[in-house]
């Protein structure tokens, strides 16, 4: 019977909700009240990319945009961490997962007017449109470029 605190659910339509009878679902990272997933995750991305790797933290980045020097090494590190299905479930098992988990995001209720979408949908459908239309280039870009 409590009030949620806003930010956190949302109903069926995935209108957010302060109402704990009509919430239907968490919304991502908690929200925008509630963003310490988000940053949980930023976190562990820190951890495993600069802390683990003894390199540079990102608030401690040499600028890169606009900067005079671009000789001087930035010390970014990185992280890959690659796992082979076939160790675990086997290959078909986790296609046929990927294929239901996809499909389950992509036919999820959605708001009106809205779609859901899987993660890359966005950025397949920009690289399609860009193959017909072009690729957008900044003045600024354009004029580094000499294009």
């Amino acid at each position: 019977g409590k009030e949620l605190p806003g930010g956190v659910a949302a109903d069926r339509s995935g209108v957010p909700t302060t109402n704990a009878h009509e919430a239907e679902m968490v919304l991502p990272l908690g929200g925008a009240d509630y963003s310490y997933k988000g940053a949980a995750l930023a976190g562990v991305a820190t951890l495993l990319s600069a802390i683990l790797m003894g390199t540079t933290l990102d608030p401690d980045f040499i600028p890169m945009v606009g900067a005079k020097d671009i000789s001087t090494p930035r010390n970014m590190g990185h992280f890959v961490f690659a796992i082979n299905p076939d160790h675990f479930a086997g290959r078909a098992g986790f296609d046929a997962g990927m294929t239901h988990y996809i499909d389950s995001l992509r036919n999820a209720p959605a708001r009106e007017g809205q779609e859901v979408m899987a993660p890359g949908d966005r950025e397949w459908r920009e690289a399609e449109r860009r193959k017909v239309e072009g690729i957008p280039v900044d003045p600024d870009t354009a004029d580094f470029l000499k294009i």
